[in-house]
């Protein structure tokens, strides 16, 4: 129920925030049915509309699938139970399988499943994912045979940048890598770049097949590739349109279009999404170089909605985007709270000494941030932040000075290959009105170094330093990581504070 929850309100957020027409994906597994009727009746508040609807996955720690009491046994229930229940305000896909559901005996077996399904309500079908045009032809003139005439949307995935990802994903789904795929990829060896845009070129000739042959759409299985959908999607000339909307019917997005075009980008707002979305969407900037990384520990722990690692560094498309990246940290029970930040801090001191704490390792995690970063631990910037912890100045936020790294450095590298990084050490952190007076009284004898304060009400005081070391006032984006190589510049989090 927790998971439901979370996809409401990542929903919720895509549509306020990003103006984006979204579907929720309902799954049997482990809910009753007043579990699905309270998420229905949320889904309903929050006006989603669109619902895939699917058996889904084994329980964690279980081999097979089990409904539980007062549940749902399989797709079909589930959708005969919404649109029963709630008419036709839900618009209701299901799931198809060109190569058959694992479960099912045969073929012929998992169609009859699926034209039950269609039958019990369900609008459209959007299949596994398939590698194939004519996998894609075959699948629909059997549909078609036994009598399902609804719309079918084939599923098609982007290549992610490795082999071995490729496999890894594909045997989680049960789904067959073609052999002349693996062989591409194979002769591009262990260049990530290169086996990306192999593997783009060859689904977008699958999806100009596809589309050739009548498919009504497409549904991208993107992977968080950003890069290679919209690339897909761009040379194909399609527009990402409901049913029976025009151009002039589709809202347009809070950020003004030449946000496609920026060169700067804040560098780490992972913990805040829909800060930096509301706060900056009259900045002509767009979407952050660096979000979440993805923890494959949250799956060792029975989290299974499938996640993968970070690409390494010196990747380009290091754009991967956690289960809840748009809605906060999963910050713990209250017990563990308690746990982790102390039963009932009194003073200012007991707070100071959870944030030291956290930086020295003893705390696993702060509501701003779940892990100190690999750059943090390798620069040696740890005891200094634990000083300043100790004294009041709570750090959430830092990055220490790089001249010249590689972009394929372990700790520092970003960008493509073979360029330099540069990065202005900068620090963000929470503080009292006494302890900021000491710190700009400081500034005097530090001419080379800028501040930007705000309180609660949206006090401002500011000490600007430009790149020629004069004091000034200014609202530009104060650049502190750049690769001459790369395409995106980052300026400082403290910055968009400016637009509060």
């Amino acid at each position: 129920m927790e998971s439901g929850k979370r996809a409401i309100e990542t929903l919720v957020a895509a549509k306020a925030v990003c103006s984006l027409d979204v579907q929720m994906h309902m799954s049997c597994t482990g809910i009753t049915k007043k579990m699905a009727d309270d998420l229905l009746v949320e889904a309903m508040d929050a006006d989603i509309r669109s619902i895939l609807v699917l058996r889904g996955d084994p329980a964690p720690g279980k081999s097979d699938w089990e409904p539980v009491a007062d549940g749902f046994k399989n797709a079909s229930e589930l959708v005969s139970y919404i649109r029963h229940k709630y008419g036709d305000f839900f618009s209701l896909s299901v799931a198809g399988h060109p190569g058959k559901h694992p479960a099912s005996s045969s073929k012929e077996e998992d169609l009859e499943h699926l034209k039950q399904k269609v039958g019990c309500g369900a609008d459209f079908i959007i299949t596994q994912m398939t590698f194939k045009a004519s996998e894609y032809q075959e699948f629909v003139g059997s549909c078609r045979r036994v009598g399902i005439d609804c719309p079918i949307i084939p599923g098609v995935l982007m290549i992610p940048p490795s082999l071995e990802k490729l496999r890894a994903v594909c045997n989680h789904c049960s789904v067959e890598v073609p052999e002349d795929l693996v062989e591409l990829l194979e002769t591009c060896g262990s260049d990530k770049e290169k086996v990306r845009e192999a593997g783009r070129v060859y689904m977008q000739r699958v999806c100009s097949e596809m589309l050739s042959s009548g498919a009504p759409g497409l549904y991208m299985y993107t992977l968080n590739l950003e890069k290679s959908a919209q690339e897909i999607v761009t040379n194909l000339n399609l527009k990402v349109l409901d049913a029976g909307m025009s151009d002039s019917a589709v809202r347009p997005l809070p950020f003004p279009r030449p946000r496609e075009k920026e060169t700067v980008r804040p560098i780490f707002w992972a913990s805040n999404a829909i800060s930096y979305l509301t706060r900056t969407r009259n900045w002509s900037a767009d979407f952050p170089s660096q979000w979440g990384q993805v923890n494959n520990e949250k799956s060792k722990a029975g989290d299974h909605s499938f996640v993968y690692d970070p690409l390494p560094s010196g990747d380009e498309d290091n754009i991967l985007y956690s289960h809840h990246s748009i809605v906060g940290r999963r910050l713990g029970s209250m017990a563990e709270r308690r746990n982790m930040w102390g039963e009932s801090p009194s003073t200012e001191e007991d707070v100071f000494d959870v944030f030291e704490r956290f930086v020295r390792g003893f705390v696993p995690r702060l509501p701003w941030c779940d892990r100190l970063e690999k750059e943090t631990l390798a620069s040696g910037i740890l005891k200094p932040l634990a000083t300043l912890n100790h004294y009041g100045y709570l750090t959430i936020n830092s990055q220490p000075r790089v001249n010249g790294a590689p972009s394929e450095d372990e700790q520092f590298g970003w960008g493509p290959r073979g360029g330099h990084v540069y990065q202005k050490a900068y620090l963000e952190f929470f503080c009292s009105p006494g302890n900021l007076d000491r710190l700009l009284e400081a500034l005097g004898s530090h001419p080379s170094i800028s501040l930007e304060a705000f309180n609660v009400n949206g006090g401002r005081r500011c000490v600007w330093t430009d790149s020629l070391g004069q004091r000034n006032k200014t609202d530009e984006a104060n650049v502190v990581r750049c690769s001459p190589s790369a395409t995106l510049l980052s300026p400082s989090p403290l910055l968009i504070r400016q637009n509060l």
